[in-house]
């Protein structure tokens, strides 16, 4: 595989993973918020970092209120 290929191919895992967390957090805000906490997720959305869409995902088991997940938002 060529350097070219394999960064395509990262890119594209990382594409696949970021969708996986959105969709993730998506259906978690969903079920413990309701609509309230879909509202949101078009700012959520907007986020590329990984890392960060992982802890926020991990952050929805255990956070009480909507803007609690926020502060993750605005860091």
């Amino acid at each position: 595989m060529s350097a070219i290929d394999q960064k395509l191919f990262e890119q594209q895992v990382q594409h696949g993973i970021r969708r996986g967390l959105l969709t993730a957090i998506k259906l978690g805000l969903e079920s413990k918020f309701g609509t309230e906490g879909l509202k949101i997720y078009p700012e959520i959305k907007k986020i590329e970092n990984i890392n960060l869409l992982e802890t926020i995902n991990e952050a929805i088991k255990s956070i009480e209120t909507v803007e609690e997940i926020k502060k993750f938002i605005n860091k």
